[in-house]
C-alpha cells in the first residue's frame, strides 16, 4: 500500500447517494479531473470504500445579452418608447438619468431607487418587447441604462443609449 495526499474539495451543489452523484454543481472551474468518492462506516471497524478517479466537467453559465440592443422606438407626445429583445427568459430594467451622470451596474437597476425613472419587465426568450419612460418633459436630456437579469440571477452587461430626450410638439 502506497500512501498519497489528498487534498479534500467540496462542490456545491453535489451529493454522492449510493454510488450516484446527484445534484447541479456550480461554479466557474472548466474540467476538474481526478476525483473520487469515498464512503466510510466507522461502525465496523472503520471500513472505507472509495470508488474509481472520474473528472467532473461544469459550465459556467453564459450572460444573457440583448439579441436587439435597446433602441428607442417611435415616440408619441412626453413618452419616450425602448424596443429590445432578450436571449433569455427573464427580467428587464430599464432607467433614465441625468445627463451624463455614472453608468450604475445591473444590480444597480435591479434595485431601481435613485433615477430620474425606473421600471422593470418580464420578457420571453427572442421576443421583441418595448416599454416606455412616460411623462418626458421638453429639453430635459437623460441617459437611459438597461440590463436583462436572466431566471438564475445572471446579469447582462448594462447597455446604454445616451441624451434621451423629448421631441417637441408639432
Amino acid at each position: 500500500i502506497y500512501e498519497f495526499p489528498v487534498d479534500a474539495e467540496t462542490i456545491a451543489g453535489v451529493a454522492l447517494s449510493t454510488g450516484t452523484i446527484n445534484g447541479t454543481p456550480t461554479g466557474t472551474q472548466a474540467v476538474t479531473s481526478n476525483y473520487f468518492g469515498r464512503s466510510t462506516n466507522t461502525a465496523n471497524g472503520a471500513l472505507i470504500a472509495d470508488t474509481n478517479l472520474f473528472s467532473i466537467t461544469i459550465n459556467a453559465a453564459a450572460n444573457p445579452t440583448f439579441t436587439s440592443a435597446p433602441a428607442i422606438g417611435t415616440r408619441p407626445a412626453s413618452t419616450i418608447p425602448i424596443n429590445f429583445t432578450s436571449d433569455t427568459t427573464g427580467t428587464v430594467y430599464g432607467a433614465r438619468l441625468t445627463d451624463g451622470a455614472a453608468a450604475p451596474t445591473c444590480d444597480a437597476l435591479e434595485i431601481g431607487a435613485g433615477y430620474v425613472q425606473a421600471w422593470s419587465e418580464a420578457v420571453v426568450a427572442t421576443v421583441a418587447d418595448s416599454h416606455s419612460f412616460s411623462s418626458i418633459t421638453d429639453g430635459t436630456l437623460t441617459d437611459g441604462y438597461f440590463c436583462i437579469e436572466d431566471g438564475s440571477g445572471n446579469d447582462s452587461a448594462v447597455a446604454a443609449i445616451a441624451d434621451m430626450y423629448k421631441l417637441p410638439a408639432y
